[in-house]
């Protein structure tokens, strides 16, 4: 057999490419087509996500779109065909009337009420369109702009309510991070076996502190090294563990927060996790993540566990109800910006937010620029207490109306929040400051009266939330319903220095003082991982993150209950500003007596005591306080002690609770809430209103007066 031999092939000017080249090519031209393909698959996918995810907003085109349809071919069949222009438009006409009618049927019934208006305005001016435009043509362009004016002005609430979702994500082009070192599995697997013979040698050991444990069943995770802690007899237990993680981190030679302890398997098994590579924990804030289990419970997440592990998560929602929560916290400890990171989630959400900082906004300015009813300070204006008992109020009127309507109007057991019907949450920074007071118009402490409302306020759309760098009972003004109440639902403990703050935590939670510096450490009472450390993620320029989403729209009903006081707190706040520099303007020019006034007014708004006490408050005896003099000079014309005031009609109501008061004794306001069949809140709203006839004889008991 010949072997074939090679030709050569001559080169002259009119050869080009050479069989390498040309391959070189086509494989260049393969890669080209291959490239656009992918191209156009991603713009094809990219095209139908938009699509989808814009789906509810395209629902009012689609309908135009159909109507337009149906009226150029009206318009083309009375033009073009032997048929009567008047028989056009009445079949035309009637199309569209049946269209319309199949389209109301299918959908009335899920459109609120504020859109269902519209739909049939819209259903209504469409079948007119339809069964005009052949007879002014289909060139007619007046009909066109009307159809296209018509369209944009019925469908504006429809978008403005049915926006598309917002990414958590910053669609902006990040630099690429760099590529994360690879681990060396083997090298980490030997620390570890290092860290189990330190554990039998110094704590494992007879005189160890955790003796005869057995440390073992080494695993590897994402950001460090598992163990199994073996507990011997009955001499240790999971509280044992935790109470040693200090001791353990020395012996181990690990930071304390870089050790966690839970509990294992079995009963007799501890799982020890040592974080070996904290890089690889992700604590950044790319915007709220929201975890919904499609029953009615929702989260946010507020930070990642120290271990890695998963990331701790506050509860918003659950069924037919809103949760509330407290979180505990020394200054530094970063329980303001936890605050700011759950609101950032409820606007999010689309949750009405109402703010009170007693520190005059110091506590969050962020919150007070962006909620969506601020109130500094505990005062309004001349007024003390005035944000306080506006708050109280606004409470007490839409637990009242809201408790109606699910009962009378929707036959609902309790609430389930939506845009339409935005649930409501209040948080109350430095609470213990306004719980402890005195609500000079009840005599009780606020944090009782704010307790009574917390009973029935959830299963309205309220929730409470407060912070605070107390956590004893009062804190919460006495008031064991308004600390079960608040605590029930979410409790954070973060970082704090002075123990006899702390009576009140359980004893099985991990020592405050022990958490570690740097703030944004805590624990959550009750949580999937209780008494596993985690940290907050790191928030950065916080109005930007509330002002990326719509803040929400209160239901007609809410907005009418609550009134001029609603409608003109944005102006409220601002004249209190004005009070503010007014204050310090006088100030500076202010002779020493007047100086003196003057500061303690600002002490006063600030909930400080103005220095002129002279002895403590006893329990029970509850007064108004009196304005200062200095204010009583920026108010000359109010009431004197002794001006007659006109008696009004009483309603029924308030009628009752009159007769009951005839026979001239005390009554307090549980035994006149039993007597009358009512709640003790719609009690004291009327005590308010009969404030003028009553005399108030004791710590929420009253008599009338002149009998």
């Amino acid at each position: 057999m010949s072997k074939t031999q090679a030709v050569s092939v001559p080169m002259d000017e009119h050869t080009t490419d050479t069989p390498q080249k040309q391959r070189w090519t086509d494989r260049q031209k393969a890669a080209a087509r291959q490239k656009a393909a992918e191209l156009g698959q991603d713009a094809k996918k990219s095209a139908k996500s938009l699509v989808y995810r814009n789906r509810r907003q395209l629902y009012p085109l689609a309908y135009t779109s159909a109507t337009a349809a149906l009226g150029t071919t009206g318009a083309l069949v009375a033009e073009y065909s032997d048929l009567a222009t008047p028989t056009v438009m009445m079949g035309t006409g009637a199309v569209a009337l049946g269209a319309g009618y199949t389209a109301l049927r299918k959908v009335g019934t899920k459109l609120p009420d504020g859109i269902l208006g519209r739909f049939k305005t819209g259903l209504a001016a469409g079948c007119a369109w339809c069964a005009t435009l052949p007879l002014t043509g289909a060139d007619a362009t007046s009909m066109w702009l009307a159809l296209g004016l018509g369209t944009v002005s019925l469908s504006a609430r429809w978008w403005q309510r049915i926006r598309p979702g917002h990414p958590t994500r910053s669609t902006a082009a990040a630099p690429a991070p760099a590529p994360a070192p690879k681990r060396n599995h083997d090298e980490e697997m030997a620390t570890a076996y290092d860290l189990m013979q330190v554990w039998a040698e110094e704590i494992g050991c007879t005189n160890g502190v955790l003796a005869g444990t057995l440390l073992d069943d080494p695993r590897l995770f994402e950001a460090g090294v598992v163990f199994t802690i073996s507990l011997r007899g009955t001499k240790h237990n999971l509280d044992a563990v935790r109470n040693a993680t200090d001791k353990i981190a020395i012996a181990l030679g690990y930071w304390p927060k870089d050790i966690t302890v839970s509990q294992g398997q079995r009963p007799h098994l501890v799982e020890l996790r040592v974080v070996t590579r904290p890089d690889a924990i992700d604590g950044a804030f790319r915007g709220p993540v929201i975890v919904d289990d499609g029953q009615g419970n929702v989260w946010v997440e507020i930070g990642p566990y120290t271990d890695g592990e998963g990331a701790e998560k506050w509860h918003l929602f659950e069924p037919n109800s809103v949760v509330g929560g407290f979180v505990l916290g020394g200054k530094g400890s970063g329980k303001s910006r936890l605050i700011e990171l759950i609101a950032i989630a409820l606007r999010k959400l689309g949750v009405e937010i109402w703010y009170l900082d007693p520190q005059n906004g110091a506590s969050s300015p962020a919150l007070i620029e962006t909620a969506d009813w601020p109130m500094k300070g505990m005062h309004k204006g001349t007024k003390l207490f005035g944000n306080v008992l506006d708050l109280l109020t606004a409470i007490e009127d839409v637990t009242t109306m809201r408790g109606s309507e699910n009962t009378d109007v929707l036959g609902a057991e309790g609430f389930t929040h939506t845009r339409e019907r935005p649930a409501i949450v209040v948080i109350v920074d430095e609470c213990h400051m306004v719980f402890d007071e005195a609500n000079p118009q009840t005599g009780n402490t606020f944090g009782h009266d704010f307790g009574e409302l917390d009973r029935i306020m959830r299963k309205c759309g309220l929730s409470l939330i407060g912070a605070s760098q107390i956590y004893t009972m009062n804190t919460f003004g006495n008031s064991g319903a308004l600390r079960s109440g608040m605590t029930g639902g979410n409790l954070v403990v973060m970082r704090m220095l002075e123990k006899s703050h702390c009576g009140l935590l359980p004893g099985h939670v991990p020592n405050p003082w022990d958490i570690p510096k740097g703030g944004g450490y805590g624990y959550s009472i009750g949580s999937d991982r209780d008494g596993v450390l985690w940290r907050s993620r790191k928030l950065d320029n916080v109005v930007k993150w509330m002002k990326s989403s719509p803040p929400a729209i209160l239901d007609d009903l809410v907005r009418n209950t609550l009134g001029e006081m609603y409608e003109k707190r944005h102006e409220a706040a601002q004249q209190d500003s004005a009070y503010m520099r007014d204050l310090l303007g006088k100030m500076r020019t202010a002779t020493p007596d007047e100086a003196r006034r003057i500061r303690a007014e600002i002490r006063r708004r600030r909930g400080k005591s103005d220095g002129s006490e002279t002895h403590p408050k006893q329990p029970g005896d509850v007064t108004a306080p009196e304005p200062p003099a200095f204010i009583r000079a920026l108010n000359p014309n109010a009431d004197t002690p002794g001006t007659e005031i006109p008696q009004r009609d009483l309603n029924e109501g308030e009628q009752a609770l009159m007769d009951l008061l005839a026979d001239g004794g005390a009554w307090s306001t549980k035994d006149l809430a039993e007597h009358l069949e009512v709640s003790e809140v719609t009690v004291r709203k009327r005590i308010r209103n009969l404030e003028t006839r009553l005399v108030k004889v004791g710590s929420g008991r009253y008599r009338a007066k002149n009998v």
